[in-house]
């Protein structure tokens, strides 16, 4: 009796080493097997999301460099103002308007494509942080607006610069529709939107969200894009979260510096990560099939030994 219980013994011993064994046989390939999976959805997401940036930021690059050249034809040929505002909104229907102001704010002409402007609409943009921007000598950029039409725009203000010297602004309203179409272009389950400064969604491949002004500047990421400008590879913890669907999505992001916009790409989890879920899967399989073919040589040594015994 005691040399069969040594026999149990022994041999419980021994399948719960060789499951020790195996599980670390198992991590030895699962590990770096899942932090390859993370790398792929990283890259993956990113090629998509540099894609949508590129577009974002040459449409506003683009903008502004039409908004400059017209402020330095104004400043060689300030007569021919009212000339150069409408040629500048015939050639640049992206434009909304355009005004100049003065160095204390107050504009002294405007132009609209689609109203006639009146002396007692003109405005005065002193206080506003674009126009300070201005003066100190830096592009400004003004917060997202909806207009009466639902759309979004995007206020843009460049110095008129005379002798060197920053004396005049000139400030155009700019749409962001070509925005709302480069955050659609993508062709895998998953959906691009863009933040402002303040953390508000404010384009959106659906107009509705964007009327919904959802605030997102608890989600870590909107934090790390937008108010740290620094771009996020979804390999952080903190990268990832649970959407207002209540989906678990992993996500990357990517700042527009001088427009202060954060440009988020998010994805289910479930998608982007598929290829860990099977990883497990396949890990456990070979596990418990390790085990059920060591068991059942343990379970055939042991009979033999105790045939011996008796």
């Amino acid at each position: 009796m005691v040399k069969l219980n040594f026999i149990f013994s022994r041999g419980v011993l021994t399948f719960f080493m060789a499951a020790i064994a195996l599980f670390a046989v198992n991590l030895v390939w699962l590990l770096p097997t899942l932090t390859n999976i993370r790398s792929s959805a990283s890259l993956l997401a990113l090629e998509i999301l540099n894609r949508v940036h590129s577009s974002v930021t040459n449409y506003l690059d683009n903008s502004q460099l039409q908004l400059s050249f017209v402020a330095k034809e104004i400043a060689v040929e300030p007569e021919r103002l009212k000339i150069s505002l409408e040629v500048f909104l015939k050639n640049n229907p992206g434009f909304r308007n355009a005004a100049l102001a003065n160095a204390e704010g107050q504009e002294i002409f405007r132009v609209d494509r689609r109203e006639l402007v009146k002396t007692e609409d003109l405005q005065n943009h002193s206080l506003e942080p674009y126009f300070k921007s201005v003066l100190e000598g830096r592009i400004g950029f003004g917060d997202v607006f909806l207009t009466s039409e639902l759309e979004p725009h995007f206020r843009i203000a460049v110095p008129v610069s005379y002798f060197g010297r920053p004396e005049q602004v000139l400030i155009s309203d700019l749409n962001l529709r070509a925005l709302m179409v480069a955050v659609s272009d993508v062709k895998v389950e998953g959906e691009v939107y863009i933040v402002d400064r303040s953390g508000f969604q404010v384009v959106h491949p659906e107009i509705t969200e964007i009327l919904r002004r959802a605030n997102f500047a608890d989600r870590k990421i909107v934090q790390k894009v937008v108010f740290q400008g620094m771009s996020a590879d979804g390999l952080s913890p903190d990268d990832g979260y649970l959407n207002e669907k209540g989906v678990s999505v992993f996500a990357v992001g990517k700042p527009v510096p001088g427009a202060s916009l954060g440009i988020i790409f998010e994805q289910p989890r479930s998608q982007a990560l598929a290829g860990q879920r099977q990883a497990y899967i396949f890990a456990l399989t070979t596990f418990l099939l390790g085990l059920l073919i060591f068991f059942l040589i343990l379970r055939a040594n042991m009979r033999l030994n105790v045939l011996n015994l008796r």
